[in-house]
């Protein structure tokens, strides 16, 4: 099925799209893996950068990209990478109907949140950890030092 994203037949591309994105919508987390695994999301970000394909199949791969995306961090993680945003906020602005690039934009943002939010947890517990750790390493040091 992730072969028929890159058909040479941009129907036959579309129509894989459409599938990918019902499989990911309803096929939970092993299917979505097994989709990424497959290179789903590489393809994807092909077909939607694709000039042959019809603005209903590149809504279609932006529909499975949201899901993938959805699925698990990881995942979103992966669609990011495979240089979904630049097609999606360009098909956002040009698309007559924006909702479904809209929508997997959405589901990429929540990415960025999420790390920003592991991020900043990361670095909270790092502060409160520096204090103790200098004070061992510099037993002259004290934190109401500096």
């Amino acid at each position: 099925l992730v072969g028929l994203l890159q058909a040479d037949d941009s129907g036959a591309a579309a129509a894989a799209a459409e599938a990918v994105a019902s499989l990911a919508g309803g096929g939970g987390r092993p299917t979505c893996q097994a989709l990424v695994d497959a290179g789903a999301a590489t393809a994807l970000v092909r077909l939607l950068s694709r000039g042959d394909v019809q603005m209903g199949g590149r809504s279609h791969a932006a529909r499975a990209l949201g899901r993938l995306a959805a699925a698990s961090g990881t995942h979103r993680r992966t669609v990011v990478e495979a240089g979904a945003v630049q097609p999606l906020t360009t098909l956002a602005e040009q698309a007559d109907d924006p909702a479904p690039f809209r929508q997997a934009l959405d589901s990429l943002r929540s990415a960025a949140d999420e790390s920003l939010v592991q991020l900043r947890k990361t670095a909270d517990g790092m502060k409160r950890k520096m204090p103790p750790l200098t004070s061992r390493l510099f037993p002259c040091f004290s934190p109401s030092d500096g």
